[in-house]
């Protein structure tokens, strides 16, 4: 949690008046709720959060208050709340003791439950409500950002406007407004050649933030197959980047230009694995290991889907076999923490099964 607590870090804003004592009021009513018992507890905790995260003027309060161990120390009593059987785990059973059956597969879902899964544990929770905090602190950089972004084009068009106006009373008055359109065009013509860089950077940056929108604030990115990057912010002629603990800044004209691939927006995490065995390999040997990985799927299907593909994809002469392999896992890319063991367990069950049903690889060309 050091590396969650490094990203959310940073002193809290308070502003007097109302809404302090009103997000006070919320967490009290939220701690008090978990100890009344099952039933008021989660109805009060799903009422607090809907209050909680309303977006309003002041919602640098809100999540300058609530951090993240907050957020844990909250899901860590919803879950011992609901698990009344202290079984430690939840099932969709618990969940209809506390809303209507209707509401039951709604609630299952936004704490990362799947349709055909049985069980969420404690710490399915706890990265669910930390999900949700995220997303809301998110959420308001990136609305911060677009309102400075807007401030700085409505001062631009401001300028524009005041000057086309002035332009137009001079007229009015029966001033020959064409005698000062030629110095001022000419006034024109010699700052684009200092600023028409910058002004084409500044309109190819509107459409990447306002209209391509390939990434948001939070969000985990890979730029040309390279470099993987945390947006940071947004801004009009920049945007800034965490990269291993560094800012990394880079101008919005380059990013036009780059493949970007957003792990936020990718939907499940799929393996795929080549494997180069012998020309020797017989069709039973690969059929046991096909065998082999469907019943590993089917055993585990809170973390992998039964559907997989294990093709041969080609012979290399008459040296090697060429086995691909694809299945897909129960996450998606953004939960790193959850994938990456699942597929490196994986892999060295692979390396298991090949050992033990005696596949050789092919060696390298020397």
């Amino acid at each position: 949690s050091s590396g969650i607590n490094a990203e959310y870090g940073g002193s809290s804003q308070h502003t007097p008046g109302g809404t302090d004592n009103k997000q006070k009021e919320i967490e009290k009513e939220m701690k008090q709720a978990v100890k009344r018992g099952p039933i008021t507890g989660f109805k009060s905790w799903v009422d607090s959060v809907r209050q909680w995260h309303h977006l309003n003027p002041n919602m640098t309060d809100v999540q300058g208050d609530v951090s993240i161990q907050d957020a844990m120390d909250y899901a860590t009593d919803i879950f011992y709340n609901v698990d009344q059987d202290g079984k430690d785990y939840l099932t969709k059973a618990d969940f209809k003791l506390y809303m209507k059956p209707k509401y039951v597969e709604r609630a299952w879902k936004l704490f990362g439950g799947l349709e055909d899964q049985e069980k969420l544990t404690r710490e399915e929770v706890i990265n669910a409500i930390l999900k949700i905090l995220k997303e809301r602190k998110s959420l308001f950089i990136r609305l911060q950002d677009h309102e400075d972004i807007g401030q700085v084009l409505n001062d631009i068009f401001s300028y524009c406007f005041w000057i086309l106006m002035f332009l137009f009373v001079l007229y009015e008055y029966g001033v020959n407004v064409s005698v000062l359109l030629v110095p001022f065009g000419t006034m024109i013509l010699g700052l684009s050649f200092v600023f028409g860089v910058t002004i084409r950077n500044m309109f190819e940056s509107l459409i990447l933030i306002f209209f391509v929108r390939p990434f948001d604030v939070g969000d985990k990115i890979v730029l040309d197959s390279k470099d993987t990057l945390v947006v940071k912010r947004v801004g009009l002629l920049y945007t800034e980047f965490f990269a291993d603990g560094k800012a990394v800044i880079f101008p919005n004209a380059r990013l036009n230009l780059c493949k970007i691939e957003n792990f936020n927006r990718s939907e499940e995490v799929c393996v795929s694995l080549e494997l180069e065995v012998k020309f020797d390999t017989s069709l039973e040997q690969i059929y046991e290991l096909e065998a082999k990985i469907s019943q590993y799927l089917r055993s585990n299907p809170e973390h992998w889907k039964p559907d997989y593909t294990l093709t041969i994809a080609e012979f290399t002469n008459t040296n090697s076999i060429q086995i691909k392999m694809g299945a897909c896992i129960v996450a998606a890319w953004s939960e790193s923490s959850k994938w990456r063991p699942i597929k490196r367990d994986f892999l060295f069950k692979m390396r298991d099964w090949a050992m033990e049903i005696g596949l050789k690889t092919a060696s390298l060309p020397q």
